[in-house]
């Protein structure tokens, strides 16, 4: 569902109510407002269990708290939560769990022993289906399913490998979305390795909390490289005009600028994966490349110094040359990760 239109809700309906009964669904969860709303009225004709989760407390106006519903259990992410919804929506206690901050995942492994939930919703193992329900934004999903039908499509072609940007800042939506959280960037890393036999790079992007979390997260989920870092995310103002120079109003700033911050970020990236590092973002001369390929890059990659000088790869690959002959370096296969840390 992309929309609250009653269009987009119809289709929804339509669309859950199908599913549910195609492959027999045992229990859904609900997650946000009018999914749970929709829910209810697909449950009034089909006999299934219905949890759903709270997070934050919702508007009690009228007609929002007569079309919310809490399904048969609750996940309530604090004690206030839970005691939100005892006082305004009538929910017995012992129908809410309270897990703080979100899901225990210590209790949801798969080593967990599910026994006493299967036995208190009938289940059983040949027929459990549990399907979580909620709101993808149109142009995420949109474009999670351009990036997996791409690289299938690759995948049948004599391309080497493929780079997997799930980072780029200069749309509205798009890869931002995946690149910025672990678990989003190793669902769509997942689904592109399945689509693909080809070697699998992807990019990450240095607009996160830790960028080594992000690549661990790839890793993990098949990638056979990461290349890093993209453009910052930056802005600029037209002061006569008090607009945003770009029309995107944010955009990815790049150049030699970035550099130490791209350094760093393959150092410590380096030194948290045993996948290969693919090292970019300011990259202009041989010592540039000598320096990032230091701090534990393989490979360098080479971008906006292009649009200065078209010849720009070839002249750094000419003094690297040069540097590595006046320092007896046989191969640049040495100087890989030799920075030698305080």
């Amino acid at each position: 569902m992309s929309d609250k239109n009653p269009k987009d809700v119809i289709t929804a309906y339509k669309t859950l109510k199908n599913i549910i009964i195609d492959y027999k669904i045992d229990v859904v969860h609900g997650h946000a407002r009018i999914p749970c709303f929709i829910l209810n009225l697909i449950r009034k004709s089909i006999n299934f269990r219905f949890v759903t989760t709270a997070h934050w407390v919702f508007s009690l106006k009228f007609p929002y708290k007569y079309i919310t519903k809490w399904g048969d259990r609750s996940l309530a992410v604090s004690d206030d939560i839970k005691k939100y919804l005892i006082d305004n929506y009538g929910i017995k206690p012992g129908n809410i769990r309270v897990t703080i901050n979100g899901i225990d995942t210590q209790k949801f492994s798969k080593n967990t022993d599910y026994t006493e939930v299967a036995e208190e919703f009938g289940l059983t193992p040949e027929k459990r289906r549990i399907v979580y329900v909620s709101r993808m934004d149109i142009d995420r999903s949109l474009a999670a399913h351009k990036l997996i039908s791409i690289a299938e499509k690759l995948d049948a072609t004599d391309v080497h490998m493929i780079e997997l940007n799930i980072s780029c800042p200069n749309v509205k939506k798009g890869g931002a979305a995946f690149g910025v959280h672990c678990d989003s960037a190793e669902t769509i890393t997942t689904a592109v390795r399945k689509a693909t036999s080809k070697p699998l790079i992807v990019k990450l992007s240095p607009n996160v909390t830790s960028i080594t979390d992000i690549a661990k997260a790839v890793e993990s989920a098949g990638a056979d490289a990461v290349s890093l870092i993209n453009t910052l995310l930056g802005m600029r103002i037209q002061i006569e005009t008090r607009r945003p120079i770009l029309r995107n109003n944010v955009g990815g700033m790049s150049g030699p600028a970035v550099f130490p911050l791209a350094v760093r970020m393959v150092w410590q990236t380096a030194n948290a994966v045993s996948i290969p590092v693919i090292g970019m973002g300011g990259v202009s001369s041989g010592a540039d490349a000598i320096e990032m390929m230091m701090a534990g890059a393989s490979a360098v990659q080479v971008g906006a110094a292009i649009f200065t000088d078209p010849y720009a790869p070839i002249r750094i690959i000419d003094e690297m040359n040069a540097w590595l002959d006046a320092h007896h370096i046989a191969s640049v296969q040495e100087i890989i990760g030799t920075v030698q840390p305080w």
